[in-house]
């Protein structure tokens, strides 16, 4: 809870910094889509929704200033919710302020903005300060927070995420994904959807096959993997490892804005116990070597140090002394 906490208020931050370069352009009247336009255009299709929208946060400023204001708690928000302070109003606060701004102007979303939405809805009901917070710093020792999370709210959030996949998988119908597997290779020419450099892999079509084929296998059974109630420590970070390797893919093909990032931030909830109790572990390993190692080189040091400049004269100096000594003869030889 606590890295994807982390990794959901970055992605938050991101976006915010993101959006603030065309601030005036897409959320103020002087803009491509002022809030009279919004409201006619939105109570075309239905006739209550404009009174709804105009009591959002960000319906009720059509200046600069206004809108600045708002990004400025937003981000206040956001970083509250990095550190762990108060972590339930800066979740509640952070999802009111992201749903009026999507509602702003919702030409300039994408799927990512949604599932970035949807994750922050269930994340209200979550203890998501338990973990690396000044909130679980506030509460005291381990003790006295859960090790495990389990609710309502916890099997929304997971088969939220897991709907994302299956139902992308149920819309490729189309023979490119499921027959000739070229999806891969038409999506790589199109220049408007990729980097520069993608272009380079249709040269390897049989690679590109490959690749739509596990695409659409990972989709499917990805989620399927990851709640699994069998081997479910070993299945959920085998299930994690090719979500995050899948999206860092796309991130480096395709600039899709947010949605890797969202959805990396997503994977992370899915680590289960034994993930983390193996890393503390390896890291409380690799922490006392490396402490043992600093000793030893210091002890080294400070060995060789006496031998070249202590004399007879220093029999009577307190070790403290003769260490400062030491260092400052060795840090003038070096100067001269």
């Amino acid at each position: 809870m606590g890295l994807f906490r982390i990794a959901l208020a970055v992605v938050l931050l991101g976006d915010l910094a993101s959006r603030t370069l065309d601030l005036t352009a897409h959320y103020t009247d002087a803009g491509v889509l002022p809030r009279a336009s919004l409201l006619a255009e939105v109570g075309s299709s239905i006739s209550w929704a404009p009174r709804l929208l105009a009591l959002t946060p960000h319906m009720l400023f059509g200046g600069v200033a206004g809108q600045a204001a708002l990004f400025g708690l937003a981000g206040a928000l956001a970083a509250m919710l990095l550190i762990g302070w108060r972590t339930r109003w800066a979740t509640v606060g952070s999802w009111v302020l992201l749903a009026s701004l999507h509602g702003r102007n919702p030409a300039v979303l994408n799927y990512g903005d949604v599932v970035l939405r949807l994750l922050l809805f269930w994340s209200m009901l979550l203890p998501l300060g338990v973990r690396f917070s000044l909130d679980a710093r506030r509460v005291g020792a381990d003790g006295g927070r859960p090790r495990l999370v389990f609710g309502g709210a916890t099997a929304a959030l997971l088969l939220q995420i897991a709907f994302v996949y299956w139902f992308n998988a149920a819309l490729k119908w189309s023979p490119v994904w499921r027959e000739d597997h070229s999806a891969l290779a038409y999506a790589l020419q199109d220049g408007m959807w990729t980097r520069p450099f993608a272009n380079s892999l249709l040269a390897y079509p049989s690679l590109l096959a490959a690749a739509t084929a596990l695409v659409l296998a990972l989709e499917r059974f990805g989620p399927v993997l990851a709640l699994s109630p069998w081997w479910n420590g070993p299945s959920r970070t085998l299930a994690v490892a090719g979500f995050l390797i899948f999206h860092l893919s796309i991130l480096v093909l395709m600039p899709l804005g947010i949605f890797p990032f969202v959805c990396i931030a997503a994977w992370l909830v899915f680590l289960p116990a034994c993930f983390w109790d193996r890393s503390r572990a390896a890291l409380t390993t690799l922490r006392r070597r490396w402490r043992g190692a600093w000793r030893g080189a210091t002890h080294l040091f400070q060995r060789r140090g006496a031998t070249h400049l202590s004399g007879p004269h220093d029999q009577g100096e307190p070790a403290g002394g003769r260490r400062w000594r030491i260092a400052t003869h060795l840090f003038q030889r070096r100067g001269a």
